[in-house]
Formats: structure tokens, sequence, C-alpha cells
């Protein structure tokens, strides 16, 4: 069994680390041979592999910037700004039929097969009976869509109408799903000769003199080897990756892994339930496009996006809504069709404008202006790519073959050379809104050394319910200056213009170099005023206020006509009274109907009754009115008979000579029940015979 002798050495490389700021040396005597010195001598034979090191191993390693890449999938194209067109009817009317050759909008036509696209014709409105009566009474409103007029007295037996179609517009976004995060750099192992095995540092020169050369530079010499001793074999760097974590050096000297990255203390974004909106103006390709207007590129929730185009009021919106909205014609121009890419860049446009953080726009997920995709023309593969700013370290051990190891760093001075609070646009500092947006915390730091060195910044006491975001790591140049982005957040809605922060400049070993008072402002947070109700009084110094809603308005509050308490809650008294003249006209054509139909009925009924006639049957199953016949002479009252006063309920029965009334005398008494004798059995008495007119007593007639 072979055994060798390794030193492993675990190193921790943090975000930033860009210059090789620190470095591991190894005494290793020789490489090439399993023992040192080398057994032999490579300059006189050809066959020697075996080198003999004059200077120790130098191992240095740094890091690109850390981008989280996002894997990118293609869902769909969507227009940037649909819009309504109307569209006044020509004589001969507006005309929207799925059959309809030359419809007033015309046709779409799909461009793989070009036949029409169904529903592509848009929809026609014409003045309803609600807007003529409105027009004609109240004069011209916006009661139409398309703001017809509707005066009955204007247009007579020729309606307008008008053609409402749907025009998309020349730019065109394409919608990518966004798969789950990984983190994508580089680690470079760089591999050289290093100082003399007693050099332990490279100590600053004052600022007079002039910077040193770095010993044992790259392809330093061998020992023994001569003027024509070749380069040192280890002169090369590894490469090391998420998709790499290993790599060996030539000869096996050194061997490097990434083991893997410690968990930072933010969280990188999760944009896997959001959609990538990437615009395509007509006529450019795929490069242009990715090369091309990257601070229009969107980032939103997979809600804003219908990618079927079967809702209305979403991004990708499509025909068959628009045609088939419900109410189409009660409502204004444009409904159905807002919230679209036009409208959301517009809404972040004005709030980088006024200093604020985008909602939409890619920039808000630190994107900024930076490069934010990476797309290789060879292999087409698109991907999105977000700057990760926060402190990470990456885990990389190196395995030596050497007895001695040690680790150097560079520490070098330096100062905070600027600082500042800002808005989001950086051309406003000195403080933003609390409780709404987010400060920018720019800071400029500058090595006053001659070496590189890291910087760590780190934001501390600051004053109440102000929150910072985590500390932040570069490597500087010497004689160079880096900048640093940390967040401010205040957790109050208050305008105070005397918060602070510290902000702390460390060095590799934590000595704390520089440190500085920031000063900002917050102002109060500017809360959306509340919505008013049609008619509800707010904000007046009489407190009035909201005027009388529009008729569109009134028929997207009170859909219903019918709806009475609707139209008083909400003051719609056109409605109101529309709704009220339309019963009283129903009420009067109801009632005209109803004499017309039984006026003539009646007529023919009282005609033969105001004759004094009696209708006798006719042919044909009518009735006639038979002529008057003699009118026989009022018989006289029966003999025994005399007046008495009606009894009451009775006034204007039964009427004698001169108009004054008759009865039967009282019965005897002993005929009292009997009924009269001779005049019959039914006459009964005076109350049962007073109850009926004369001539139809039962006891006969007179």
């Amino acid at each position: 069994m072979a055994c060798e002798q390794k030193l492993v050495v675990t190193l921790a490389v943090p975000t930033g680390r860009a210059h090789a700021t620190e470095r591991v040396e190894a005494d290793l005597g020789c490489v090439g041979a399993s023992e040192c010195p080398c057994p032999c001598d490579y300059a006189r034979d050809p066959g020697c592999e075996c080198r003999d090191l004059g200077a120790p191993l130098s191992v240095a390693v740094t890091k690109s910037p850390v981008r989280a890449s996002y894997p990118i999938y293609y869902w769909a194209d969507v227009n940037a700004a649909p819009r309504e067109v109307v569209v006044e009817a020509p004589e001969g009317g507006c005309r929207d039929g799925d059959l309809e050759e030359t419809p007033t909008c015309g046709w779409y036509l799909d461009p793989d097969t070009h036949r029409k696209i169904p529903n592509s014709q848009g929809f026609c409105c014409s003045c309803s009976s609600g807007d003529v009566f409105e027009h004609t009474t109240q004069g011209p409103s916006e009661s139409s869509r398309g703001d017809l007029d509707c005066d009955l007295f204007e247009f007579w037996f020729s309606p307008p109408s008008s053609a409402h179609c749907l025009v998309m517009d020349e730019t065109w976004y394409k919608v990518y799903g966004v798969g789950e995060s990984q983190l994508a750099f580089d680690l470079e192992v760089q591999l050289g000769a290093g100082a003399s095995a007693g050099g332990g540092g490279e100590p600053a020169p004052p600022a007079s003199a002039t910077p040193p050369v770095s010993p044992g530079g790259v392809g330093a010499a061998i020992a023994g080897g001569g003027a024509g001793a070749g380069p040192l074999p280890l002169d090369q760097t590894l490469l090391l990756s998420p998709l790499r974590p290993r790599a060996l050096s030539e000869g096996a000297a050194v061997g490097a892994e990434l083991l893997g990255d410690l968990e930072g203390f933010q969280a990188l974004p999760v944009l896997s339930e959001k959609y990538l909106l990437v615009p395509h103006p007509k006529g450019l390709g795929p490069n242009e496009v990715l090369s091309q207007n990257r601070d229009q590129w969107l980032l939103l929730d997979k809600s804003f996006v219908s990618l079927e185009g079967h809702e209305c009021n979403k991004i990708g919106v499509g025909f068959t809504p628009f045609r088939y909205q419900e109410e189409r014609c009660g409502r204004r121009v444009g409904s159905c069709l807002e919230n679209q890419v036009a409208d959301l860049l517009r809404e972040d446009e004005t709030r980088v404008a006024a200093g604020q953080t985008p909602q939409y726009l890619i920039t808000r997920w630190g994107g900024g202006h930076a490069q934010q995709v990476e797309y290789d023309l060879a292999t087409s593969e698109l991907k999105l790519q977000l700057p990760v700013e926060q402190l990470r370290h990456s885990v990389v051990t190196l395995s030596l073959d050497a007895a001695e190891v040690r680790l150097v760093t560079n520490l070098a001075p330096g100062e905070i050379a600027g600082a500042a609070v800002c808005d989001f646009r950086g051309s406003t500092c000195g403080g933003f809104q609390a409780g709404r947006d987010r400060g920018y915390l720019d800071v400029r730091v500058r090595n006053t050394g001659y070496v590189a060195s890291e910087y760590l910044v780190s934001v501390t006491n600051c004053s109440a319910r102000v929150q910072a975001s985590p500390a932040q790591l570069r490597s500087i140049a010497a004689q160079a200056e880096a900048g640093f982005q940390l967040q401010l957040h205040v957790a109050d809605d208050a305008q105070d213009d005397d918060r602070h922060c510290w902000l702390a400049l460390q060095n590799a070993r934590a000595e704390v170099l520089d440190e500085r008072r920031v000063g900002f402002f917050t102002n109060a947070t500017q809360y959306a005023a509340r919505v008013l109700e049609p008619g509800e009084a707010e904000g007046g110094e009489d407190g009035r206020g909201g005027g009388r809603p529009s008729s569109l308005q009134c028929r997207d509050l009170c859909p219903k006509i019918w709806d009475v308490p609707c139209h008083v809650v909400h003051r719609c008294w056109s409605r109101l009274g529309m709704f009220l003249a339309l019963c009283l006209l129903l009420l009067l054509v109801a009632t005209m109907a109803r004499r017309q139909c039984c006026g003539a009925r009646r007529a023919s009924t009282e005609a033969p009754r105001q004759a004094g006639g009696v209708q006798v049957p006719a042919a044909a199953g009518r009735w006639r009115a038979a002529p008057p016949g003699p009118q026989p002479a009022p018989a006289p009252p029966p003999p025994g008979w005399a007046a008495y006063p009606p009894p009451p309920g009775t006034q204007g029965q039964g009427r004698g000579w001169g108009g004054r009334p008759w009865a039967p005398p009282p019965p005897p008494p002993s005929a009292a029940g009997v009924g009269g004798g001779a005049r019959g059995d039914g006459y009964g008495s005076a109350a049962r015979m007073l109850q009926k007119p004369p001539g139809h007593w039962g006891g006969g007639r007179a």
C-alpha cells in the first residue's frame, strides 16, 4: 500500500473577493518526485521530471461576482398596450355579425393559417331607450359608450350606432416562466511561487515611496536551473464552480474542491410564482431583443397575466372577453383593457421619477442597469441572473503535498471616503419617506495602501426603529475606491429630521479602520385618501363634497334600473326618474289598451238599455235589441193599504201616488203571522212585504 503525506487546508472565500488578498504558502522541496531533493538533474537528463523549488508554493483564491441564476421557460406572447378604437358607423349601420364578410371593424387573421380569428370583429352599440329618454329630456350626456347623440329630435327614424374595435399595439412582450434559483459564480485557485520562506507579508511603504514589486512573481526560476530554466509547472490556475466543484493541478501537487456555500443572512428572491416579461419590438431578432430595453423588463405575479386571454383587465386579454364583456355598451371606453404592460410601466416610471423603488421593473430585484441576463449565442441559452450583494462564504479545501503551510493575509489601511442616504435613483440624497419606501445608504471606501485588501462595511448603532441590511465585503486594489450600497428601513410612519446610523469599516483582521455617523431625515408616510362614495360629504370647508355621479357611474353602481333603493342611496336621480317615467308610460299604455278593449263592449251593452228595449237573439249567434212596446200604466195599490213612512233603508222603494211610500196596514193581532188571508200566504208580515218592491209580493200582483 502506497501512503502519501498531505496537508488539507479549508478556506472560506467570501462574496466580493475579486482580488488575491489572501494566500496560502506551503514549503515544497520539489515536485515530480517522491523524495526531495530531486535525484536527477532535468537540465542534463531529458527524462528527469523532478523539479527543485527555490521558493514556497503560493495559493490564492478569488471569487467572481455572485449571481442568482434562474432558468427561463417561454410561455406566450402578449401585447403591450391593446386599446379600443371607436368608429362611427356608416349610413347602413354598424355590422359585427359572426358571418359578416366585411364587418365595420374588420377581421384579424391568424398568422399561420390566414383564417379569421373568432370575435376579432369587435362589437356594435346603438342608442337604448334609456339613452333616448335621457338625451331628449336632459340634453346630451356621456351615457353611451360611443358618446352617441341619442336625441330623438336629431335622428328621428335613423338612430346612430358605433363600432368598438380592439386594436393591438406594435410592441409585444414575451412571457417567460421562472424556475428555481441557483448560485452562479467562479472560483479561481491561482498557483505560483510565493515569497521566501521567511516572508510573512508585504509591508506597506510610506506614501512617498515607490510601490514595491511583488517578490517571487509568476514564473520564478527553479533553483539550479540556470538561465535556461523553464517556467514553474505549478504556475497555473484551477477553476471551480457549482458545476465543476473539483480540480487537480499538473503533477497532482495541489487539489482543490468546492464543498458548498454557507447560507447568508438573507434569503434569495423566490421568483417561481412570477413571470418575466421581455419586450420584443417588431422587426428585431432574438439577439437584439436581449441586448436592448433591459430597463423595461418586468417581473410580475402570475395573477397579473392571462396566458389564454380569457379574462378582462389582465395582461394578455384577447378578443373574446372584450367582445362579450358584461353591459358592454353601458361601460366607458377602454373597459376590459386596464392593467396592461404599458400601464404598469407608466406607474413605475412615475415612482422612479419621484425617487421611489419600482414595483414591477426588474431593477427592484437588484438588477439595476447591470448585466441582468446571460445569453450564449452558441447555445441560445437564456438565463435570468440577478446580482447577490449579501455576504456569503464558499467553503474550499486545498490538498497540498507539503510539510509546512502558512496563511498570508494582506492588510492595508483604508477610509470611508463618503456616505449618504439617497433615493432609488441616487439623484436626491438626505432622506426618504418613512413606512412606504426604503433608503439606500451609498458608501465609498478608499484603499490608501499599496496592496489589495479586503474591507467590511457594516451599519451599527442606528436610531430607534431604523433597520439596516447585513454587512457587505469588497476587495479593493491598491490606491483604488469601491462602492457599497446598503438599505435602510424605518419601522414607523413619523416625520423625523434627526435620524442616524453609524458606519464601521473593518479590515480582514476585524480591526476598525474608520467610523462615521450618517444622519438623514424621513418624511411622514403619505397615506392614500379613502375613496369617497358618490354624494358623500368630505374634505370641504363648507362640508360639502362628492357631486352627483355620471350616467355611466350610475350604471355601474346600479345596473338594475328597477333597484330604487340603490338609486336613492347613490343619488342617481336620472335613472330613478327614468324608471318612474317608464312606469308611468307602461301604466298609460295599459290604461289606453283597457279602455279600447272594454269601451266597445260596454257601449254595445248599454245601448239597448238606454233605448228601453229587450235583447233578443238574432241570426248568426248575435243579439239585437227588440223595438220598445207600449208601457203599461202603474197599478193602483191594493184595497185596504195605507200610506206609511218607509222604514230605514227602504227609501225610494215602492212609491205610489204623489211619490208617497205605501205599505200594507198592520194585521190584526189574531192574524199575525198567518199570511194575510185572500191576498196569499206569501205576504207573511208587513216587514217581509216591505223587503220586496210592489208587483213582486208573493200573494199576487196588483
